[in-house]
């Protein structure tokens, strides 16, 4: 979602939608990882965008606009509010920014969340509500801060050939209480109270915790202990990988494929195109089980 810099601002106020799915393990962070950015102990660097945020973030008016021809085959439907303000649950920790409000007659209002996303194995037939637990966590938050009961979830799927489906959300009660709950006992017992939540935090967001000049701390033993024996592990299954390569392409010969009762392994030429780099030719080892 395209948001503005004060929504961004606000984001650190509470616990947003985009956020839930973390509390309930389900996100693409962890609990610690929220906690350590609603504490502020992360560099501002850590909430840029990459570069498929900002893919989605572009896509996201188009996804609306094939959203609103989906919806104007119901004759009630009169448009789409793209970006409306930010609802904030009367609790007051929770908050949710929208992608699209649609518009039927009547006056009902209906949350539309436009998805893009390269893998779509977790999202079930079009038209239902089998959707991602992580969107399923996202829209109950909405719907507990809007008070609004339906949403559309949009979904262009990139892969080979690109599809659009659009979902239905009926609003839970029951789950919309429990995000509630969660919301304000983890923004009371965590970030208010500054302690860490069970868990630990993904390796790409403890990288941007910002880091006292020349301070030193004492490391409890058992965690030294776990990283340098999982550091060994590593190296020792590195070298033998590579030893069963090594093994694997001198089986080769002078072959550039070979077949077993499983399958077959290929070692085909490929080329590298010249960019900063002289254009080169190498070898990829690839492995195919039998049909």
């Amino acid at each position: 979602m395209t948001i503005t810099p004060q929504q961004l601002e606000d984001r650190r106020k509470g616990i947003g939608a985009s956020d839930v799915p973390a509390l309930f393990g389900c996100g693409y962070r962890t609990a610690y990882d929220l906690w350590l950015d609603k504490t502020g102990k992360l560099s501002e660097d850590a909430n840029e965008s990459n570069e498929a945020m900002e893919i989605g973030n572009d896509l996201e008016p188009a996804i609306g606009q094939m959203a609103a021809k989906r919806l104007r085959l119901e004759p009630s439907f009169e448009g789409l509010i793209a970006s409306p303000p930010t609802f904030i649950h009367p609790a007051g920790v929770l908050r949710a920014n929208l992608d699209f409000l649609a518009n039927f007659a009547g006056g009902l209002q209906t949350i539309v969340e436009a998805k893009s996303t390269a893998v779509g194995d977790d999202w079930g037939p079009e038209g239902t509500d089998d959707v991602p637990n992580r969107v399923i966590f996202q829209v109950q938050a909405q719907f507990a801060c809007s008070g609004l009961k339906i949403a559309h979830v949009a979904q262009l799927l990139m892969r080979f050939r690109a599809s659009f489906r659009l979902y239905q959300v009926d609003r839970n009660q029951e789950i919309c209480d429990a995000i509630v709950e969660r919301a304000h006992e983890f923004w009371t017992k965590n970030v208010v109270a500054d302690i860490p939540p069970d868990g630990i935090p993904s390796l790409d967001v403890v990288k941007h915790v910002v880091r006292v000049p020349k301070k030193t701390i004492s490391i409890p033993p058992a965690t030294a202990a776990a990283y340098l024996s999982a550091t060994e592990d590593a190296k020792v299954a590195e070298e033998a990988r590579d030893a069963a390569k090594a093994a694997l392409i001198a089986a080769l010969g002078d072959a550039e494929e070979g077949v077993y009762d499983g399958g077959r392994f290929t070692y085909f030429e490929q080329t590298r195109k010249e960019t900063v780099q002289r254009a080169s030719t190498f070898r990829v080892l690839r492995a195919a089980k039998a049909k």
